[in-house]
Formats: C-alpha cells, sequence, structure tokens
C-alpha cells in the first residue's frame, strides 16, 4: 500500500472513532470554580468594648491583646436584659448586619447560646455560631471555642475556628428611646393692624412640653438612672466613711503604681486614669485602682493607703473565694 493510501485509510479510522466516541475527541470544558467567600478581620482600633455589654469572637489562632487584628464577630448589648440589635461581620471590605434569628442549648448568661443562627441581608444567607460557653464567672461568660459558619449562595460555605466571649466592663448602655414626632401647631389668625396697635403685648403662653419626651405609652426601655458623679477628692479631704470619691491624679503616688505594676503587671494607662477611695477613716481609706483591660472585661486592685502618704504606707487587700471553687487569678485582683 503506498504511502498515500495508508494515510487516507488513518484518516478514516480516526472519523470513525470519532462518531462512535465522540468524547475522546471533544472533551467537555471544565467549569469554573465557584469564588471563595472572602471573610476580613476587624482592627483592634474599630472594636470598642470598654463601654457598656458585649459579645465578640476573634479566630481561634488569635489573640485580641497581642494581635491588631483579630475580631471576626462583634454584637453589642442593650439595657438590662442585654437586648440585641445588630451584630456584624466583614466581608470583602463591607460590614455585614447580622439579625439573630433562632438559638439553641445552653444559656449561661447574657442571652448567649450554644447554637445561635443569624440571617444576612441577602436571601437564604445565613451566619451559624456553634460554641462551648464557660461558666459565668463575675461579669464574663468565655467562648471557650465554636465554629462560625458563613453560607451563601453559588460559594462553599466558610468555616471559621473562634473563641471569644460576652460581658460588661461599664454600666449596661440603655436601650434608645423611641422617637416622638411632635404634633404641628395649629396657625395663627392674625389680627387686624389697628388692633395690634390698641391692644396690650400678648402675655406669654405657657412652655410646651419638650418635642423629645417618651410617650406615656411607651414600652419600659429598663435604662438605669444615671448616678451622680462622685466628688473629686482633694489633699486632706475627707468625705465620710464608705463614701464613693474619685482621687485627686496628683494624690496616687508614683510609689504606689509602681509597686502595683511590680506586683500585678497594672497598666501605666488605666493607673493614670480614674482612681475610687473609700474612706475609712481621716487617715485611712480603700483605693481602687484600675489595673488591666483585657477583651471584655477589666481588673483592679484594691489597697489599703495611709492617705497623708499613700506611696510610703499601703498595703494590697486579699480576697478569698469561696469554697468549692477555685480562683484562677490572683487573690488581690478582682475582674
Amino acid at each position: 500500500m503506498s504511502m498515500m493510501r495508508r494515510a487516507a485509510a488513518t484518516r478514516a479510522g480516526l472519523a470513525a472513532l470519532g462518531i462512535l466516541c465522540p468524547w475522546l475527541v471533544l472533551p467537555a470544558a471544565a467549569q469554573p470554580a465557584p469564588a471563595p467567600i472572602d471573610v476580613e478581620l476587624f482592627a483592634l482600633k474599630e472594636i470598642d468594648r470598654s463601654k457598656g455589654c458585649s459579645v465578640g469572637l476573634w479566630q481561634a489562632d488569635r489573640d485580641p491583646d497581642r494581635n491588631e487584628y483579630a475580631y471576626a464577630f462583634i454584637e453589642p448589648l442593650y439595657g438590662r436584659n442585654n437586648a440585641r440589635l445588630t451584630a456584624r461581620i466583614r466581608i470583602a471590605g463591607q460590614d455585614i448586619l447580622l439579625r439573630r434569628v433562632a438559638t439553641g442549648g445552653k444559656n449561661n448568661g447574657y442571652n448567649l447560646f450554644e447554637h445561635q443562627l443569624y440571617r444576612m441581608p441577602g436571601e437564604d444567607e445565613y451566619v451559624v455560631l456553634d460554641l462551648k460557653l464557660g461558666e459565668l464567672e463575675g461579669e464574663a461568660v468565655a467562648v471557650e471555642s465554636g465554629t462560625m459558619s458563613i453560607i451563601m449562595k453559588g460559594r462553599p460555605v466558610f468555616r471559621m475556628s473562634v473563641k471569644g466571649g460576652a460581658g460588661c466592663t461599664t454600666e449596661p448602655v440603655p436601650l434608645p428611646a423611641a422617637p416622638r414626632v411632635a404634633a404641628p401647631a395649629a396657625p395663627a389668625t392674625p389680627a387686624p393692624a389697628q388692633a395690634r396697635q390698641a391692644t396690650a403685648p400678648p402675655v406669654a403662653a405657657p412652655a410646651a412640653p419638650p418635642t423629645n419626651a417618651a410617650p406615656t405609652n411607651a414600652p419600659p426601655t429598663n435604662a438605669p438612672s444615671s448616678p451622680a458623679a462622685p466628688p473629686v477628692a482633694a489633699a486632706g479631704d475627707h468625705v465620710g466613711p464608705f463614701v464613693r470619691r474619685v482621687i485627686n491624679k496628683q494624690l496616687v503616688a508614683r510609689e504606689l503604681k509602681q509597686s502595683a505594676r511590680r506586683r500585678f503587671g497594672c497598666e501605666d494607662r488605666l493607673m493614670d486614669g480614674e482612681v475610687i477611695g473609700f474612706d475609712l477613716s481621716e487617715e485611712s481609706a480603700i483605693w481602687e485602682i484600675p489595673c488591666q483591660s483585657f477583651a471584655f472585661q477589666a481588673s483592679s486592685v484594691f489597697a489599703l493607703v495611709y492617705t497623708p502618704a499613700p506611696g510610703k504606707e499601703h498595703k494590697f487587700l486579699t480576697f478569698e473565694g469561696p469554697r468549692g471553687r477555685k480562683r484562677t487569678n490572683e487573690p488581690s485582683i478582682l475582674l
């Protein structure tokens, strides 16, 4: 057989094979993989947990006391009943607002449950929290471990291991009062020009109630009454036994702060803040000194001081835990 005949026979055989087995000739094009969910962490400067109460979750392999970017989920709490308005996460540079729609499992405080479901703004898109909760200790509930899962249409489920907790560093933030719209005032009927000239100046009408007052049929807000600010103590002041007062910064001796820093690791920026005193007599008092600030709570130490010379004569107080419960912190530190 000549070379030309062999080539023609080969072409005919390949054509027949293509008819019988077309997948060998025209393979299907690969489908592009769906884009992953681009979850981002919040910078610490964006997360202020120093006021009121909140729930915060950070990436499990990070530490908000050491890493600038750690938090993945934040949810403020309002009022005495720890009401929730909105939580948020961040995806591809945009803050996504979440609304809790279902809960399940154990609740150890702050209305925080082991299993929580949040709805995202998109249709049929959710965030699922499966958490292992610690016991309520003082003013906080720790999230010892857990998983945050994000479900969005057309994308693979995103899962992140988290830690965190719920707690308060100050009094709960009061629920915002419902705004009240003022009723429009009735238009005044102008008097004739001659009458305006002849009559005496009009008598002022009684002042109307403020337009921002809460309506009488509004639901209670559970907002605590604002306590009066404690007095600031000057040198030699004595306002009575066990009266809470703010100590003048100039009276908090450098030696006292050095002692607290060396023994308990207290932070200068906190000790330079507000120190609260409780007088025992004209020459002795108990001072509450802010020591450290954590992700969702803060600590203080208490010193018995000789007020004329607190730097030279002071003693840190210790606090024993209840029987059967082991303290995890220094006996002189209260959280």
